[in-house]
């Protein structure tokens, strides 16, 4: 029996890309911003596609029932199968015979507690803004009050809008390895796991192309001004909205920041 440090992971992954394996099982895919989306195969997806392919990468991840994984998990979850199988199914005999062992994987370095937005602060940040990106697109609620208030999808990739269902950023952020503590530091999360912008349409502000702040909105109303704010930003420092996209421009409008009304 050969141990799983034997399979070159890695190899087995670049030789065969998730999206044509994914396809292979009769999963149809489509485009969806920077990811592929079909139905899961793992529970009942009998509403809006939940299965979310990253080719870049080389990953899978369902937003309804937080299953996720590389290729080599797909072919183990689907066939009921354990991981070596799953690799010399996927075309990985000689892989395994090598005995090559896949490179380490990244592991977030602890930040200063000192510096409020450090490499894992930006890092949670970055995928809070793609979970809650694909939330908005999977839930009807959600995508309906953005449409009616005049926002296309060119507007919703561009600034990578997004909704907080308030019951996947704990999972989506074990699955992606990333630490709770910075979600907690920045505030994505509350002392007991809970998700500060839960039930919010949420506005990320970017930097250099990384998320560093989000301010979020309730789409139901009326609302209790005691319990639930309208607009609830993260707690630290706003940062000035639009910043990076006002540099530069002939013409800047100032106006009231009430973002979606």
């Amino acid at each position: 029996m050969f141990a799983r440090q034997r399979v070159d992971a890695e190899a087995l992954k670049r030789a065969h890309p998730i999206d044509g394996l994914v396809s292979r099982y009769g999963i149809e895919l489509r485009p969806s911003g920077r990811a592929l989306i079909g139905r899961c195969p793992f529970h009942d997806d009998g509403g809006r596609p939940n299965l979310c392919i990253y080719p870049r990468t080389a990953s899978f991840y369902c937003y309804r029932c937080c299953v996720g994984g590389d290729a080599i998990r797909f072919i183990e979850l689907m066939d009921g199968v354990n991981f070596i199988e799953a690799a010399k199914r996927l075309g990985g005999a000689a892989a395994i015979r090598t005995g090559l062992r896949p490179p380490p994987r990244n592991v977030s370095r602890g930040s200063s507690p000192r510096r409020l937005i450090g490499p894992d602060e930006r890092a949670v940040l970055s995928a809070a803004v793609d979970l809650y990106s694909h939330c908005l697109s999977s839930d009807p609620s959600a995508l309906a009050y953005v449409q009616a208030r005049g926002l296309d999808p060119q507007t919703l990739e561009r600034y990578d809008l997004g909704y907080c269902s308030g019951d996947a950023l704990v999972h989506y952020l074990r699955w992606r390895r990333l630490p709770l503590a910075p979600a907690q530091r920045v505030c994505l999360l509350t002392g007991d796991q809970r998700e500060f912008l839960a039930g919010r349409i949420v506005v990320p502000e970017f930097r250099r192309g990384q998320p560093i702040w989000c301010v979020g909105r309730v789409f139901s109303d009326p609302v209790d001004a005691e319990d639930a704010p309208k607009y609830l930003g993260l707690p630290g420092p706003k940062p000035l909205l639009g910043f990076e996209e006002a540099r530069g421009a002939p013409v800047v409008w100032v106006v009231e920041d009430r973002l979606i009304g």
